[in-house]
């Protein structure tokens, strides 16, 4: 019995050790000593079963593979081939119209009215000639474009309308003395188309201007009247011109006075020995003596006056020299606002 029990101690014994060996972690063990008595340990009968301390299971977390980001490059958007050409912006072109007068000299100031097609039923630009007679009109590129002019002087033949050739036009315009007027009243500039007319001379030639221009290329008109004393100084030196160049000139005395009669005239005539015609015109046509006499007009042979001189010359140089150039084969058409003085450039 008492070798029972000590066996039992010694369990007992060896079990309170392992149970005190096991560190406690919720109270922590005091250093101060108690004074109290201490009790007899109680005894306990040991469970058959071990003590198994499991350790606090964590949750499991769910662990997601990684999947690799991949980084694509810029993508440009690209268009869709097709054989239909991209559209371009109209393209705007010059259209040039250079204009002239049959004698080769720049008509200046002429308006040009440029029309869609033939029917002239819309005018898509326009343009006005400069000193040069040049006028630049820029459009856009078309094949049927027609034009007309405006602003053209008196006496110049246009047609309705031009076309260009390859954007260009090269315009002569030929003129004639004007047909339908007279010259009563009428005011005259150099590089005016003068009106025609008719007179008869004192042997009751008739003359008009339009048909003597078909046979010569110059005419010469000298206003004059019988008490004129420096006409009647010049008129040697117009006979000594007309007997030198008639060929190629007509001279013509117009005599404007009404006091002086058409039997005095020819009595004049006789008296200088002149040979061209001496006419007796209307009163009215005094109006083209704007300062006074005698006064003589040049027209070339597009019935364009060139030259209006004033005042008696002293010698028949001045009227040679204009007649030699404006009878020229070669004649280029020259405008002379200053009078004689201007053929010497």
């Amino acid at each position: 019995m008492i070798k029972s029990v000590l066996i039992v101690c010694c369990i007992l014994t060896f079990l309170t050790g392992c149970v005190a060996a096991e560190p406690t972690i919720s109270q922590p063990q005091s250093s101060a000593v108690s004074t109290a008595p201490t009790s007899a340990p109680e005894m306990t009968v040991p469970s058959t079963e071990p003590d198994v301390s499991i350790p606090p299971q964590t949750k499991p977390t769910k662990t997601i593979p990684t999947v690799p980001v991949v980084t694509l490059p810029p993508q440009t958007q690209t268009t869709q081939a097709t054989s239909r050409p991209a559209p371009t912006a109209p393209q705007m072109v010059t259209y040039t119209v250079r204009l002239q007068s049959a004698g080769g000299l720049p008509m200046a100031d002429v308006f040009v009215w440029v029309y869609r097609d033939a029917a002239m039923a819309s005018i898509v630009g326009s343009g006005r000639t400069n000193s040069q007679g040049v006028a630049t009109i820029a459009m856009l590129e078309n094949d049927d474009y027609v034009f007309a002019l405006g602003g053209v002087p008196e006496g110049y033949i246009q047609e309705a309308c031009y076309t260009f050739s390859d954007r260009n036009a090269n315009i002569v315009l030929t003129s004639a003395p004007i047909a339908g007027k007279n010259l009563d009243n009428a005011h005259f500039e150099v590089g005016d188309v003068i009106y025609d007319f008719s007179v008869v001379d004192t042997e009751g030639n008739a003359y008009r201007l339009s048909e003597i221009l078909e046979k010569k290329k110059v005419v010469l008109l000298n206003f004059f009247f019988i008490g004129c004393v420096p006409c009647r100084m010049e008129m040697p030196y117009l006979q000594e011109t007309y007997e030198l160049w008639q060929e190629d000139m007509e001279l013509i005395a117009l005599d404007p006075a009404f006091y002086d009669t058409d039997l005095e005239l020819a009595t004049y005539k006789q008296e200088h020995g002149l040979h061209f015609p001496v006419a007796k015109v209307p009163e009215a046509w005094e109006s083209m003596v704007t300062i006074g006499y005698p006064t003589t007009y040049v027209i070339d042979r597009y019935g364009v006056i060139t030259l209006i001189s004033v005042g008696a010359e002293d010698s028949s140089a001045p009227f040679q020299k204009a007649v030699a150039y404006y009878a020229a084969e070669d004649y280029v058409q020259k405008l002379c606002p200053n009078g004689w003085e201007d053929l010497e450039e």
